[in-house]
């Protein structure tokens, strides 16, 4: 029988003979009971017993969810478009692959937080309609870096808030080719697999890291495993989650940083604690002169306050008492301390750099210059071009010597010690400046610093001090105690970039030497300077309310200013300086936050140490 033997064909991959003989034998009485002329097919069409539909009832098929995620640009989209259509489905051996696409990481048009979010909220979705995902797969195209403060946030939040570090081996880590024909992605693959990235955390806990393509066949090899992994329940899900108010929150918790909504909250929460404030000090204020007037006029009129009325003032007394140790109205660090302790780190920035400079000139001078005990000056330095388009990296820095086409420049006669001191002086407030002062904190990533200082610039234009204040000395210590980086790397990361285009170009275009080494205490006296800047940033971030927000400040080259700057060693004989030609000692500033959308009042504290030209005309 035509039919039969097709239907029996369907079935001999999973039915052994005397089973098909007995399936045969039961579909033909079927067949004449239902088709007696014997014209109508059993296979095919609607019919109950259709291949189809045997197949439904037999094996029922399964839903494996997979969560794709990714960097914007990775090529996800795409791949998900190429491989399963509009449905978002790949069916394979009855199962169907359905693909949850998500909002990619460093969106333009989202935040951070909000893009994990979405993804928080999707899952919590899914866990409501009791569906759970088996896995995720995290795009990366091959053209993309490796190291990036985004991917290790990502994959932060996949590790704590989506998978759970138990679920590491449910991660995929799939590297797509730039185009078709590239073979790049697998190079990139064992790239992760043998060295130090930001996906090494991951790999280490077991994820799988394979190098993709652009068909279905390639998306289906990399969905097989899932096959035999049950769906579970992803952290965001757990009811411990539930101890905070929503998955934006969780997010904020993991990355250590606030999003819009919650800067907001805390804004507004603090402008009515300073309005419930206020109204406290006037009902204060008016119970304690009633009081003294009654006192005073106790003869003509004997009566009292009522214990109502006293027990109402000691009520107000207390709630005033509690909003002033809530806003924090005493001050932890007094300016006085404050300015003294910058004071000191500019003092140890200038021995640290007359001390280079003795080491250097003292160790290889003589054996560089051969002048005996004649004076060193710039002008013999062993490649004076070279030295001069070296330090022409630094422009927005220093100005220490001319260009290479200027050859008789006075600042050509500066010794050789002295350029030391000045370099080093000059670079040091420059990367202390940038990497530890100017951001919000110095351990968060260069984008959420960004946010972070647009933030508070907001909050300064529309709060009194007290609510600004709070707000940054709040927000400073919760990423304090969030951020995975440790001060102790920061600190290696900044010697590193004060050391890494330092030695090499002094000892090659000033000595003439292959190599030129500090001293061994050198180095502990450049991690103490940054110490001590890391906890004068600390303190001035979280004890200081009231006083406003203390920055130190640096100077480029340019028009000498002389109401924000001071000269270095200025004597009478000085002609009247006309440029700035490097910073040699931080100033500070005092912002406070007057609210009422204007800027903060801005107070010069201490003015800003600079090299002049007035020190090279008068020498």
């Amino acid at each position: 029988d035509l039919h039969i033997g097709n239907l029996g064909g369907y079935f001999s991959h999973t039915l052994a003979e005397p089973m098909n003989n007995w399936f045969k034998c039961v579909c033909n009485k079927m067949r004449r009971f239902r088709d007696p002329g014997g014209n109508r097919s059993l296979v095919g069409g609607n019919d109950l017993f259709s291949g189809n539909s045997l197949n439904r009832v037999v094996t029922p098929r399964r839903n494996i969810y997979i969560l794709l995620v990714g960097p914007f640009g990775c090529g996800k989209t795409e791949l998900i478009n190429i491989c399963s259509g509009p449905d978002q489905t790949i069916s394979q051996h009855e199962v169907d692959y359905r693909l949850l696409n998500t909002t990619s990481f460093d969106s333009p048009s989202c935040t951070e937080i909000d893009i994990h979010t979405r993804i928080a909220e999707l899952l919590l979705q899914l866990a409501s309609q009791n569906k759970h995902i088996s896995g995720i797969i995290y795009c990366h195209s091959s053209n993309m870096a490796l190291l990036s403060g985004t991917t290790q946030r990502s994959l932060l939040v996949l590790t704590e808030l989506l998978l759970g570090r138990q679920n590491i081996n449910r991660l995929t880590i799939l590297i797509l080719p730039s185009n078709a024909t590239h073979k790049r992605a697998e190079e990139i693959a064992r790239t992760i697999l043998d060295c130090p990235t930001s996906f090494g955390e991951a790999v280490a806990g077991g994820a799988f890291t394979v190098a993709g393509g652009w068909t279905k066949q390639d998306m289906t090899k990399h969905l097989w495993r899932y096959r035999s992994m049950e769906p579970f329940c992803p952290p965001i899900c757990h009811p411990t989650a539930s101890q905070y108010d929503s998955p934006q929150q969780i997010v904020e918790h993991i990355l250590g940083s606030y999003g819009r909504q919650t800067v907001e909250f805390y804004a507004q929460s603090f402008h009515q604690l300073a309005q419930d404030k206020q109204a406290l000090e006037a009902q204060v204020t008016r119970y304690q002169v009633e009081a003294g007037q009654r006192a005073a006029h106790g003869n003509a009129d004997p009566r009292t306050p009522s214990e109502d009325e006293y027990a109402r003032l000691r009520q107000a007394e207390r709630d005033y008492a509690s909003l002033r140790s809530q806003i924090q109205l005493q001050n932890g660090y007094e300016q006085g301390a404050i300015v003294q302790h910058l004071r000191e780190i500019n003092d140890m920035i200038e021995r640290l750099g007359d001390s280079i400079s003795e080491h250097l000139v003292d160790t290889y001078g003589e054996k560089a210059f051969n002048k005996g005990t004649k004076v060193v000056t710039i002008s013999d330095a062993c490649d004076l071009p070279g030295l001069q388009t070296w330090l022409h990296q630094y422009p927005a820095q220093m100005h220490l010597l001319p260009g290479p086409e200027q050859q008789s420049d006075k600042r050509l006669n500066l010794s050789i010690d002295e350029f030391i001191t000045f370099f080093v002086r000059s670079r040091f407030c420059s990367i202390l400046s940038d990497m530890m002062f100017k951001p919000f904190h110095p351990l968060a990533e260069p984008t959420e610093n960004l946010r972070l200082i647009d933030y508070y610039r907001e909050i300064q234009k529309q709060e009194q001090q007290y609510t600004a204040g709070k707000w940054r000395s709040i927000t400073f210590q919760m990423l304090r105690t969030n951020l995975r980086r440790t001060m102790e790397d920061h600190i290696e990361v900044i010697v590193q970039e004060f050391l890494g285009n330092f030695l090499e170009p002094i000892a090659e275009y000033l000595f003439g030497l292959g190599k030129v080494s500090l001293g061994g205490h050198h180095y502990g006296d450049i991690r103490r300077i940054i110490q001590k800047s890391w906890e004068w940033i600390a303190r001035t971030k979280t004890e200081v309310i009231m006083l406003g927000d203390f920055h130190p400040t640096g100077c480029v080259p340019g028009s000498f200013d002389s109401a924000s700057t001071m000269e270095f060693e200025l004597s009478p004989r000085s002609p009247r300086s006309k440029h700035t030609l490097c910073t040699l000692g931080l100033g500070l500033i005092s912002r406070k936050a007057t609210g009422g959308g204007k800027s903060p009042d801005e107070t010069i504290i201490l003015k800003t140490s600079v090299l002049t030209d007035s020190y090279y005309l008068s020498s």
